[in-house]
């Protein structure tokens, strides 16, 4: 995950992740989203394909190939993002890899293995030509999410951002709009209400306990964030989580 173990990701419609054999992965999502995730799991070894020249497409390293010190070192980086329209193109193969598996007609383990070579060219390329962040904004932004991921329970404002990333407001603001979709006031308060729906999920803290841990010094400040953002109070997300 980008950032380290245990970091925090907003997903936005058409983010696409590769996860390597091992990562840990949860996805915490609020009762009130309308969220469809796709998992496509694969084995290249097993599949052993001819990629012929797949490798020459930058974008296929980036994806799908890379070394684990850049990996971790730069995980943001390794983020795609798709627009509507692309979006769609990749349902549109994932759609006819489902239905081959399922159908399982004639030919169907060939006709599956070529559509997913179809799905890794055409990430790839998209990730060639996608608008990313040059070096030194990625560390900008990089660094700002680790420190919010490491003081988002103290009083943290965008104006502490600025001043430790040496990085004015307003470029903070569009690193933020372009990596994420949101401002970073926005950001820090997502990640707030993601802690507080596992602790609410995983733990007996009161609510009151729940709202410190999670930056917010009046209980009533917090449940109002929290309904805003969830859809539900802290109570009633709590009970709909019980078995």
């Amino acid at each position: 995950l980008p950032f380290g173990i245990g970091a925090a990701m907003v997903l936005l419609p058409g983010d696409v992740y590769v996860l390597r054999p091992g990562d840990r992965h949860e996805i915490i999502t609020a009762p009130s989203a309308k969220v469809a995730e796709v998992n496509v799991l694969f084995d290249l070894e097993r599949l052993n394909p001819d990629l012929h020249d797949i490798g020459d497409i930058p974008g296929y390293e980036a994806l799908f190939a890379p070394p684990l010190d850049l990996c971790e070192a730069t995980g943001f980086t390794a983020r795609l993002r798709l627009n509507p329209e692309a979006l769609r193109t990749l349902l549109d193969l994932v759609d006819a890899l489902e239905y081959e598996q399922a159908k399982e007609l004639p030919g169907y383990r060939l006709k599956s293995i070529n559509l997913f070579l179809d799905l890794l060219i055409f990430l790839s390329r998209a990730y060639s030509t996608a608008d990313r962040l040059n070096t030194q904004q990625t560390q900008d932004i990089a660094a700002a999410v680790a420190i919010i991921e490491g003081n988002f329970a103290d009083a943290l404002t965008v104006e502490d951002l600025t001043r430790l990333v040496d990085c004015s407001a307003t470029q903070l603001r569009r690193l933020f709009q372009r990596a994420y979709g949101m401002s970073p006031s926005d950001y820090i308060t997502r990640i707030r209400l993601n802690h507080g729906m596992l602790l609410l999920r995983d733990s007996e803290l009161d609510v009151t306990t729940i709202a410190l841990e999670c930056g917010y010094n009046d209980s009533s400040y917090f449940t109002r964030a929290f309904r805003k953002g969830i859809g539900l109070t802290p109570t009633a997300y709590r009970k709909q989580q019980m078995p």
